[in-house]
């Protein structure tokens, strides 16, 4: 009976256990729920895979593509997605690492004001960049920021680290 009860358990855990993978190049991290993952890799593909006939002409001129496709908006979101981390991932305690000696470009920072969170057109966030602010907030600090995404160390050593 003891053993009925440990294989159970295992099974429990193996079912409801959730792994880190790729797909596209893209790294979805144990995080994100299984259905999420599923949901996400379901979208990249269609999007990868659809045909764009007509499109808004200011929209090659705002996401600065030549031409509009599935692959070439994918190539898009691929250049700044590297990873992905679900809704409820907190950069601190074990995750949150720091380096010191790192090189930043001597690019400006963008004043303070530019970081306002503004809703003028009443969207909502699903997705947002944590690279951007780890690499901003560095750069001020003049400490090299990052995150571990299970177990694996990523420093945001550009605002574009994805």
């Amino acid at each position: 009976m003891k053993k009925l009860k440990i294989l159970s358990l295992m099974a429990i855990i193996s079912i409801t256990s959730q792994a880190a993978e790729r797909f596209g190049g893209i790294y979805f991290d144990s995080s994100i729920p299984v259905h999420q993952v599923y949901s996400l890799k379901e979208d990249l593909t269609y999007l990868y895979q659809s045909d764009f006939e007509h499109t808004d002409s200011d929209f090659s001129l705002f996401f600065e593509l030549e031409e509009v496709n599935g692959p070439t908006l994918y190539n898009w979101i691929f250049n700044r997605v590297k990873y992905i981390v679900g809704q409820d991932y907190r950069i601190r305690g074990r995750n949150y690492i720091t380096k010191k000696g790192y090189q930043f470009p001597a690019t400006p920072l963008p004043r303070s004001s530019s970081f306002q969170n503004t809703d003028a057109f009443g969207g909502v966030v699903v997705m947002s960049n944590i690279g951007a602010g780890l690499y901003l907030s560095g750069k001020k600090s003049k400490l090299l920021k990052g995150t571990k995404i299970n177990r694996q160390k990523v420093f945001a050593t550009s605002p574009r680290v994805g």
